[in-house]
Parts: structure tokens; sequence; C-alpha cells
């Protein structure tokens, strides 16, 4: 038995498309995201509260400008401080259209810094300086510079021939005696001799750490300190070369004598003194 109810489905096309338009535009839904967009930002827009600023704010806009800023930046930051007042829309009405409304200015108070030149000119420079530290820096701007000559004699009246040094040495368990032959006794010369190392030389004892071309500078810098005119003298470790091959090129590991050479930018010739590192008790 057929059901008495129709369906109220449109069968065809053209039903279809005029029980659609009937419902006008609230049924068809734009895929555009750029539309919600738009009405979320319309929507954040109208939470914003109106403002007259009683002061200059960077970033917001001059004195008795009217704004729309968000209410948390006008009750946190804006209101507490006297920096502006609600403007209600009664007095909206009386100051006129909401076209005198406007946004924030970010750019407004932002100055680019000035960059600052560097003064070459020895005279312009002074004049940033006042009273005695003007007459101070005057002073060492007028100084003048020792000769490499000067400075070499200087080093060699002051510096002493031997600069000593205490290190901490790392003890060495002694080898045991070679003999030469099982029915010779082990203080025979013979015993003695063989015992010794193949190049002849005494062994070196090490150290914990090293001295450096930089440490040398630093105690002849403390020596010449005392000096009015030591002070003057101007060298560093790049001056200092030691005379005898070592490990590494700008310091020794051992205890012992090292001589090294002190040779300022410009003088005719070095000086020599030594070191002498010595076991610290």
């Amino acid at each position: 038995m057929a059901s008495l109810l129709q369906s109220r489905v449109p069968s065809c096309l053209a039903c279809l498309r005029r029980t659609t338009s009937s419902f006008g535009d609230g049924l068809l839904f734009s895929g555009s995201q750029q539309v919600r967009g738009k009405k979320k930002l319309a929507k954040e827009k109208d939470h914003n509260v109106t403002i007259q600023l009683l002061k200059p704010v960077i970033g917001i806009g001059r004195k008795g400008k009217i704004v729309q800023v968000p209410p948390g930046l006008m009750r946190n930051k804006l209101y507490g401080r006297g920096f502006a007042v609600y403007v209600t829309p009664t007095e909206s009405e009386q100051v006129g259209s909401r076209k005198n409304v406007s946004l924030p200015d970010s750019t407004f108070g932002k100055r680019k810094t000035a960059r600052i030149e560097p003064v070459q000119d020895q005279k312009k420079a002074l004049k940033f300086l006042s009273g005695e530290r003007r007459l101070n820096i005057k002073k060492v701007v007028e100084l003048e510079l020792l000769s490499p000559e000067r400075s070499t004699a200087i080093l060699s009246d002051l510096v002493p021939p031997y600069i000593d040094f205490f290190e901490t040495a790392i003890t060495v368990a002694p080898l045991p005696v070679k003999k030469v032959s099982p029915s010779l006794a082990s203080s025979s010369s013979i015993s003695a001799a063989a015992s010794k190392n193949s190049t002849g030389k005494p062994e070196k004892v090490p150290i914990y750490g090293s001295v450096s071309t930089a440490d040398i500078a630093a105690k002849m810098k403390t020596i010449l300190g005392q000096d009015s005119e030591g002070k003057r003298v101007v060298f560093g470790p790049e001056d200092i070369k030691f005379v005898q091959e070592t490990e590494e090129k700008d310091r020794v590991k051992h205890l012992g004598i090292y001589e090294f050479d002190i040779h300022l930018r410009g003088a005719p010739e070095a000086l020599r003194r030594s070191i002498k590192i010595n076991a610290q008790d």
C-alpha cells in the first residue's frame, strides 16, 4: 500500500532551486576564511574603549588625541598613571562623529638614534672634556714615548741577569741500575758508565704547568713598575723569544736555566737575560 504522506523533498532540480531561494542567503555558508577574519577584526574593534590622551604617549599619539585602545592597556597603564581618560558615548557625540576617533599611532614619538661618529681630531675630542680631566688627558697626549734604544737601555739597567721562578716539580721514580754483566758488582765503574742515558746528559725534571713568555713579561713589568722610567717601557710577550730550542715555542716545562732575548720593535739589537726555574719546596 502506498504511503498517504507525500515526501517534502523536491523531486526535480527546478523545485530544489525554488525551495532554497525562499530561505534567502541564511543557509549559504561561505568557505572564505577572509570573511571570518574581517568579522573577527570588527568584533575586536568593538571591544576597544575610546579614550582621550592627557599627555603625549609614545606609540599611541599626542596630547588631546582621541583613540581606541584595548581595555587592558587603558586600565593597567594609561588611566592609572594619569595619561588618559575615558570618553563616554555622549562625549563622543559632542566631540563629533566617529571619524574623529582613530587608532593608536605606533610611530609617534619614535625617532632614530643619532649615530655618534668617532672623533678623529684630538682638539675636538678635548672639547668634550672639562676642567682637571681635560688637563690630565692633555698631559697624556703630549707625553713623549721612549725611543727603542732608550727602552732597551732601561731594560738593561733594571732587569737582573736571572729571573727566578719557583714551580712544583713532578717526582719520577729512579730507574734501576743497569749491569753490564751479572758477574760484575753494581758499584763497579763499568756498571756506572752503562747506567747513563744514551745522550750522556742529565735527565730533565718536569714541572706542573709551564713558564711562558707571558709569565716572563709579567714579572719584568713588575720589576720595571718600581721605577718611574721603567713604567714607560712598552713591550709584550711577542718581543720575548727563548734562545735554545724548547718543546713549545713560547714556554718551558722543566726545571733549569733558560736564556731568552728581548728584542723591542725598532731596536738595533736584542737584550739577553735568563730565567731560572727552581723546584718549590
